[in-house]
């Protein structure tokens, strides 16, 4: 995945270019920056798809209804990331991405603590907007410390490890939840999947 190249010379001569130029981490933030942005997307996907299921499986609301339900969090996010932004030109960015990361925290910690029967105005609302408020100015700092010393040259490749992080956290997420499901719950592996 990271070389590509070629061990038949008949059909010309090896390619000896990276794919990945693996040096691109020795920059200041890239590895910080995809780790934190790996995990967040480990927690993030879960989070998202365990209230998805609670909305429309334990709540009876459609696909339509629980993704409007979803409004909240998106609108704190995009408001605490313009935050973000605007406090970086006063604020170091780590301090903005630890305040970020600790409010995220309490928005997860407090999701992980739905009841047997929630209802989505005491239990699921508050949560999510904690959570986007966190978010918003974890990954913006985050991304923003991250490619600060990233060359014009690299920006895209830079771009596309930070995706990579995200989808790769995502992946993890969602695996690590449905394992759980099936060994805490001890139910059919059928059966978490829904």
């Amino acid at each position: 995945m990271v070389r590509a190249g070629r061990s038949d010379e008949s059909d010309g001569p090896a390619i000896t270019q990276p794919l990945v130029r693996l040096n691109i981490f020795r920059l200041p933030g890239i590895a910080p920056g995809f780790l934190i942005l790996a995990l967040n997307g480990t927690v993030l996907t879960a989070s998202i798809l365990f209230v998805s299921l609670i909305l429309q499986s334990d709540l009876g609301n459609g696909a339509l209804i629980s993704g409007v339900a979803f409004t909240p969090f998106v609108l704190s996010s995009v408001i605490s990331g313009f935050a973000s932004m605007q406090l970086m030109h006063r604020f170091q960015a780590r301090h903005l991405i630890a305040i970020g990361l600790v409010i995220a925290a309490i928005g997860y910690g407090w999701l992980g603590m739905l009841g047997a029967h929630p209802s989505y105005a005491a239990n699921i609302l508050g949560p999510l907007i904690v959570t986007g408020i966190g978010l918003g100015f974890a990954v913006i700092a985050t991304t923003r410390a991250a490619t600060a010393a990233v060359t014009p040259q690299d920006a895209g490749l830079a771009s596309g490890l930070f995706s990579l992080a995200r989808q790769l956290g995502a992946a993890i997420g969602v695996y690590h939840r449905f394992v759980l499901c099936v060994v805490i719950t001890g139910i059919g592996q059928s059966d978490c999947l829904i």
